[in-house]
This record gives C-alpha cells, sequence and structure tokens, in this order.
C-alpha cells in the first residue's frame, strides 16, 4: 500500500515528496500521464539554456491555448517573461518553500507545474507540496490528447512525447517475486524464462519455519513498502520450507502503449501475462495453479540514467 494513503484524508498537510514519487502519482486512474504540460514547460526550459530552439514556442502556444480558454484573459498577457525569471531563480538551486505545489487528494498536480518542471530539469530530490480542504477534488487534464485536440500539429506532439519517453525511460517499478516450494525443481528454469523481459536482482533461498516468520520476510524483503497480490493462499496447510525471493525491475517505457494514448499496462497484468506464459512453456512441470506472490512496489528511479 502506498505510504502517502495515509495522510491523504487529512486536511491543509504541508509536506516535502521526492520528486520521482510526485512523477509517478501524475498518472491518472486509466493509466495515462496526464501531465504533458510539465513536458512542454521542461521543453521551454531547455530552450532557454539552449537545448533546443523549439521549446518556448511551444510553450507559448499551450499558455495561449489554455488561456484563451477564459475569455476574461486578455491575448496581450501571455507572455514567457514570468517564466523565464524564474527560470533565472532556480539557477541557484533553490526552491521557494513558502510556494509549495499544490496538489489534490490523490497528489495529482494542481497549481505549480513551472516549478515542477524546474525541480525536474535541475534533478532535485525533493519538493514541497501542499494540499488542503479546497484542492482535495480539483483535477486538470492535460494528456497528450489535450494537445491534439487543440491544434498542434503532428510534429509538435512527437517532439513533446519523445521528451516524455526520455524522462519516463530512468523511471521503474520494482516487483518483489516469491517462487514457492512446490515448484523448486524448476526454479532456475523460472528465473530464466523471466530474465527474458525483466532485469532480475537480490535472488536469495530463504528457509521459513512458520507462517509469521514468512509475513515478516516478505514485507520487509528488499526494505521497500508495497503491496501483495495472492497472498491469502499461504495462510492454509503451511509447511516449514525454502523459498526464493527476488526482484524484478520493469522500465515504466516498456509498460506503455504508444499507439493507445500512451496509457500503460498494470504492472501486476504484466507479470501475470508473463507467468502464464511461463507456466505453458513448463508444461507438466508446475502442476500448482498458485505458484508464485508478488509484491508491487512505489516507482523508484534511477538518476544515473
Amino acid at each position: 500500500m502506498n505510504t502517502l494513503y495515509s495522510i491523504r484524508n487529512e486536511y491543509g498537510i504541508n509536506l516535502n515528496i521526492n520528486i520521482n514519487k510526485m512523477w509517478a502519482l501524475q498518472w491518472n486512474k486509466n493509466n495515462e500521464f496526464n501531465r504533458y504540460d510539465v513536458i512542454v514547460r521542461l521543453l521551454a526550459i531547455e530552450n532557454f539554456y539552449g537545448y533546443n530552439n523549439f521549446g518556448m514556442d511551444l510553450y507559448l502556444q499551450m499558455q495561449e491555448k489554455r488561456m484563451l480558454s477564459h475569455r476574461w484573459f486578455p491575448k496581450s498577457q501571455i507572455t514567457n517573461e514570468p517564466f523565464q525569471e524564474l527560470i533565472k531563480k532556480f539557477e541557484y538551486g533553490k526552491f521557494d518553500y513558502s510556494y509549495p505545489i499544490k496538489v489534490n487528494r490523490f497528489f495529482e498536480l494542481v497549481d505549480g507545474s513551472h516549478r515542477f518542471s524546474l525541480a525536474l530539469f535541475h534533478k532535485m530530490n525533493n519538493i514541497p507540496v501542499d494540499f488542503s480542504a479546497d484542492l482535495f477534488d480539483c483535477s486538470f487534464y492535460y494528456g497528450i490528447n489535450w494537445f491534439e485536440e487543440n491544434g498542434f500539429f503532428n510534429r509538435d506532439v512527437s517532439l513533446i512525447r519523445d521528451k516524455f519517453l526520455e524522462i519516463n525511460k530512468n523511471f521503474y517499478q520494482t516487483v518483489d517475486m516469491i517462487l514457492l516450494p512446490q515448484v523448486d525443481k524448476v526454479w532456475d528454469n523460472i528465473i530464466e524464462l523471466l530474465e527474458e523481459d525483466f532485469v532480475i536482482k537480490n535472488i536469495k533461498n530463504i528457509a521459513v519455519s512458520s507462517f509469521e516468520e514468512l509475513k515478516k520476510i516478505l514485507y520487509e524483503f528488499n526494505n521497500s513498502n508495497g503491496y501483495l497480490e495472492n497472498s491469502n493462499m499461504l495462510s492454509s496447510n503451511f509447511s516449514p520450507s525454502t523459498f526464493k525471493l527476488f526482484s524484478l525491475e520493469l522500465k515504466l517505457n516498456d509498460l506503455i502503449k504508444l499507439n493507445d494514448n500512451d496509457k500503460t499496462i498494470p504492472t501486476s497484468v504484466s507479470i501475470i501475462k508473463k507467468m502464464n506464459k511461463i507456466k505453458q512453456q513448463l508444461f507438466g512441470k508446475i502442476e500448482s495453479k498458485d505458484f508464485y506472490l508478488i509484491r508491487i512496489s512505489d516507482f523508484k528511479f534511477d538518476n544515473k540514467i
């Protein structure tokens, strides 16, 4: 379970959040990345520093489309000057903590996308966020469809999507997996087949003498929070055994269907499909319907890439 859930029902709370977790929380309930406006702002920052020659134009086009939807907002006031001033302030690597980013109850970005994009550009570790009662149900949609529907050329949409994929490739999700004793004779075969699609780390053989001990190992393994899938089956007919534990790493880009509005495949679905395929490949060697458990952990980020 996401550790942030425990504070989502509180009101008027300010806290620091890891920027990579904040990124991961910008995927909506349809498994679609919901804040491509942040990507456009990031391109504008890169343009400011000379890394491209189109980001500011895309930014101004986006701002015009956004602001003109508010009929009271005069077109003459659409400018990049305030953003350029903010970019200069961030050159010192400082975030003004008196102006936290505003989020709703699901930690989706409500206000502060300029600062969020700058924090991404400067590879900041943590950013301040604030959520209060008046913003709990507030939300905005800036999926890739918004740009397509608001007159952006296909070329420009491709530039925005390419930048998104460039950033998103650094993110991965960790899945902790346990292979149960009833398939111990094919443990190595299963791992070899998993390695066709995933990076596998931290392989361990764990001798467990009680169910309570197993539960403790599950939740402490890899020292990460997460939730268990298919764990109830272990509570019955437990006997002392040896289990194989390891971690899978799934790149977020590998979970994206580019031909379907950049939606992701839920991680558990991806794993379960692979395990069903493995059971077919090892036909006759895996008799048990339930021969593994998976624990989905929080999104993580590789800053070295």
